[in-house]
């Protein structure tokens, strides 16, 4: 994998932390565990984020995807865009990044970078495009639902590059 590819699919996975802020790091820790068939395709361990490879991280954050996908759909969760969940997916785009880079045996630091800005722009970027969809009377919940699709198939894509 070029340096170039392993960008791009940094700022793809960081930007999937931007539009659901777990889905990234949820599908991260599926394809990094090593038993299952088909998957393993990143190679975490020996690294400093070898954690994401163990069945507790998977579980634990494939949960906390799956709440965020239900709760996303309430009226009283707060705006993306809003400090504290801004800077979540900041951090995680960013840790997704830094996963991808070091399964490419490449170094961390730009990648997560990379993540974590392409976070916070595609935070910004969906928070508007579906305010403004909704604002001309479709409904949420369809938009909502392609927005879940969307990050679902944007992490997967980006992690089977490996």
């Amino acid at each position: 994998m070029t340096v170039t590819i392993l960008y791009l699919l940094c700022v793809v996975i960081g930007g999937v932390s931007g539009l659901r802020s777990l889905t990234g790091i949820a599908i991260v820790t599926i394809v990094a565990q090593r038993g299952w068939p088909h998957l393993g395709w990143l190679h975490l361990g020996g690294t400093g984020l070898s954690f994401l490879g163990t069945p507790v991280a998977m579980y634990v954050f494939v949960a906390l995807a799956v709440g965020e996908l239900i709760l996303d759909k309430l009226a009283f969760i707060p705006p993306r865009i809003q400090a504290g969940p801004l800077a979540a997916r900041f951090l995680l785009g960013g840790l997704c990044g830094s996963a991808l880079a070091l399964a490419a045996g490449l170094p961390w630091i730009f990648p997560a970078a990379l993540g974590g800005v392409a976070a916070v722009l595609a935070a910004y970027a969906g928070y508007w495009l579906r305010r403004g969809i909704t604002s001309r009377g479709i409904q949420d919940l369809p938009i909502a639902l392609l927005e879940d699709a969307t990050a679902i198939l944007l992490a997967l894509f980006a992690v089977s590059r490996f």
